[in-house]
């Protein structure tokens, strides 16, 4: 008993820098098996410009804002209707890749970064190729093509320079899912490193960041890597660094939400305008990954606060009462 527990201190002091492998048959997502909270619409038509458009964020024409409401529209009614063509959405992609879409990156000043959006389109990119799997959507030689223009543009998402903590925290999310829906290794490697690099900042206080719009930013994309982990039989959630797991980054986290509300917030970079994150929709700075914990996790450690937060800001109002994800896939009570 005594050489049980102290191999387990020992684990609990270890840093998690080693390596994972992903299974051959890799996977990312699924269709959920209930659909009660999916609802459908008329498929949406996805933007496809080459260049980024990386101004007017503030008003949702960035490219990621506007393809990614497109593309989780368009999830969320091929899971919530069987009417939904899944080959003609499969065919919109198929289309973005033989144009080229969105894999040139804009030179100059914007009011949200281009290389960030590559993270972000690339994210909803393989929600998209998890279903066309599925449901034996498309040809061998049309899930090549679209996987060799996500891999361009996940190659744009290291570009610029040293990003924002919640910027990594992106690029990481992005590649594990991308490499993990496409079984590429080395993507899913590269996202990794990103991941632990992030997942190592949680301080004594449970958070990645001290500043709570960040923080909240970062949470979401830890937590996508890390159901990347679980779905592929890895630590995922309850990996540990110095004695923490996100379960204690996401208790914490709700708490301190929870105790914020709907106040208004700058970015750490003040880049971002003066925004409150207390809301059920949002391209960034939303309250979506609630959903995603509390699937996985309907009475696990964190999820007595998560489920008192969850109820503080359907009953806010902001947002309605479906959550909706833009950054991380989109329709995050449906997908999940």
């Amino acid at each position: 008993m005594k050489i049980f527990l102290w191999i387990l201190a020992l684990t609990m002091l270890a840093e998690p820098i080693y390596a994972q492998n992903l299974p051959a048959n890799s996977v990312f997502w699924s269709p959920p098996r209930s659909t009660a909270s999916c609802w459908a619409q008329s498929q949406q038509k996805l933007p496809d410009e080459v260049t980024i458009v990386a101004r007017g964020a503030f008003e949702g024409k960035s490219s990621a804002q506007r393809f990614t409401q497109a593309s989780g529209s368009n999830m969320q009614t091929a899971i919530g209707s069987r009417s939904f063509n899944t080959r003609t959405f499969a065919q919109q992609y198929v289309a973005l890749a033989q144009k080229g879409s969105f894999t040139r990156l804009p030179g100059g000043s914007h009011d949200t970064h281009p290389a960030f959006q590559s993270s972000v389109i690339l994210i909803n990119a393989a929600f998209a190729v998890s279903l066309f799997e599925n449901r034996q959507a498309w040809s061998s030689q049309e899930r090549e093509l679209v996987v060799k223009w996500g891999n361009k543009d996940e190659r744009n998402q290291w570009k610029y320079g040293t990003p924002s903590v919640d910027s990594v925290a992106a690029q990481g999310a992005a590649a594990m899912a991308w490499g993990a829906a496409t079984q590429q290794q080395k993507i899913y490697k590269k996202g990794y490193s990103r991941y632990i690099r992030v997942f190592k900042r949680i301080d004594k206080t449970d958070l990645f960041e001290q500043n709570l719009r960040d923080n909240n930013e970062t949470i979401a994309m830890i937590m996508l890597s890390a159901e990347v982990q679980h779905r592929n039989g890895l630590p995922g959630y309850n990996l540990v660094n110095n004695g923490k797991t996100l379960h204690d980054a996401v208790k914490a986290h709700s708490i301190r939400t929870l105790e914020l509300g709907p106040t208004k917030l700058r970015t750490q970079t003040d880049d971002g305008g003066l925004v409150s994150y207390f809301r059920t929709k949002g391209y960034a700075g939303h309250l979506a990954w609630i959903p995603m914990y509390l699937s996985r996790y309907p009475n696990g450690p964190a999820s007595a606060d998560v489920k008192r937060l969850k109820t503080a800001v359907v009953r806010h109002g902001a947002g309605g009462k479906s959550f909706f994800g833009r950054n991380i896939g989109g329709p995050t009570d449906c997908l999940w």
